[in-house]
């Protein structure tokens, strides 16, 4: 007689694709820590000087909060892209779909300011983008631990 063990887990992952998951997350929240401080300007006091709402300032801080995304959505997020490219019914999709949603809003409202008309002071979601990835990014690394290296 066999037994079928139903186990919920995920795939594991190797010792490889932990470390790129790890140089991933480093990448990610280095660029998300500058990018929610200068997407909420008044967290410093000295950066909504220079970036006051509705200025060529903010549009330019925008813009390079944009391009400075890009790597961390794209690079750092792939593993959730491409669970959402394969269909899967997952976590990762799901968030794959809503960040890409959300990439494209925040592209929108940066290159077409007036895009948004019911929300006329919307700001694009550079900085929630960044953290959703690093937080993705970070659960998938607990959520598959590292094995124990055996001894020969």
């Amino acid at each position: 007689m066999t037994t079928q063990t139903n186990e919920a887990s995920a795939p594991s992952i190797t010792a490889e694709e932990r470390d790129i998951l790890k140089s991933k997350l480093i990448i990610a929240a280095a660029i998300s820590v500058p990018n929610i401080i200068v997407m909420n300007p008044t967290l410093i006091p000295s950066l909504s000087d220079r970036f006051p709402a509705g200025t060529y300032g903010e549009g330019l801080a925008w813009s390079i909060m944009a391009l400075i995304s890009v790597p961390v959505f794209l690079w750092a997020g792939s593993h959730m892209l491409l669970s959402m490219k394969r269909m899967d019914m997952s976590l990762e999709a799901l968030f794959g779909l809503g960040l890409t949603g959300a990439f494209f809003y925040s592209l929108a409202i940066a290159i077409m300011p007036g895009f948004d008309t019911l929300v006329p002071n919307a700001t694009p979601l550079w900085d929630y983008i960044d953290v959703v990835v690093t937080l993705a990014l970070i659960v998938k690394l607990m959520m598959n631990p590292a094995e124990p290296s055996s001894a020969e």
